[in-house]
């Protein structure tokens, strides 16, 4: 990669975060449904409670108790929040922080996938910009949801897998 490519990668990847913490000064909530869950998990495990729920989130496999462990989504969005509010308080921008830092790493796995795949390296920070503007991908790095990270690591490891 030389240092035009390098130089322009790391705009795009700065720009995306300065755009999703932008966005991020102005979240009230973390997001409806799956992510005010995380955001609620990533409260409890801060407060070291552990992966539990204190309030009824689904009817799937009714619990005994309204406080259970919580056994039905994903933990990884959870830990992410939690992490967030561990470094930055427990709000929801502190929450939202490695959301945004995964979103604005989404740049750098796309033009490592579109080089892989062929493209030239104008072709790739093509690709690397649209990874960093897709409107999905910036409302979903302001969201405690599973979305940015499962796009981030299923992105380098497709690529790794093709290396």
């Amino acid at each position: 990669m030389n240092d035009r490519v390098r130089r322009w990668l790391i705009a795009i990847c700065l720009a995306a975060f300065v755009v999703r913490a932008g966005l991020a000064l102005f979240a009230e909530h973390p997001g409806v449904a799956d992510p005010n869950h995380y955001y609620n998990l990533g409260r409890q495990l801060v407060a070291g409670r552990g992966f539990e729920t204190d309030y009824l989130w689904h009817y799937y496999n009714p619990p005994e108790t309204i406080t259970h462990p919580d056994d039905f989504w994903m933990p990884l969005a959870g830990v992410l929040a939690a992490g967030g509010m561990a470094l930055f308080g427990e709000s929801v921008q502190g929450a939202l922080v490695p959301f945004i830092v995964l979103g604005s790493l989404l740049p750098l796995a796309v033009y490592a996938a579109a080089r892989q795949f062929g493209c030239a390296p104008e072709c790739a920070l093509y690709a690397a910009g649209f990874g960093a503007a897709l409107p999905e991908y910036v409302m979903n790095s302001v969201r405690t949801d599973t979305l940015i990270p499962n796009a981030l690591f299923v992105t380098l490891a497709i690529t790794l897998l093709v290396a």
